[in-house]
């Protein structure tokens, strides 16, 4: 056997692969509604939607932050009911958005 042929290192993810798909559509709906995409608003989603228990939503979307697939952060939110309350919020790897920003932002318009 030939020293240039070395082997590749696999990492397993722990998340169910099509649960993972449908947690980032949700995302992406809840984001495109100006809303943070927190627990309560994604498990409604995929339950409404796909038909995924709230207990399966809560498990695959721990397994996929640890994965690295979704990022989980706290966020102030900024309009509404929910104004000044910290809450999680979960974002598509690559679109984490300053929270600040996003106040200052909404608030000037």
């Amino acid at each position: 056997m030939s020293k240039d042929v070395m082997s590749r290192v696999v990492k397993k993810r722990q998340a169910d692969p099509r649960v993972v798909q449908h947690i980032w559509e949700a995302i992406e709906v809840i984001r495109n509604q100006k809303q943070i995409a927190n627990m309560d608003r994604i498990s409604k989603y995929l339950s409404r939607v796909f038909g995924v228990h709230p207990k399966e939503t809560a498990r695959q979307l721990s397994l996929a932050v640890k994965d690295g697939l979704v990022v989980e952060t706290l966020t102030v939110g900024c309009k509404g009911s929910k104004a000044g309350i910290e809450q999680e919020g979960y974002w598509l790897p690559g679109d984490e958005v300053d929270p600040t920003a996003t106040c200052s932002k909404q608030s000037g318009s």
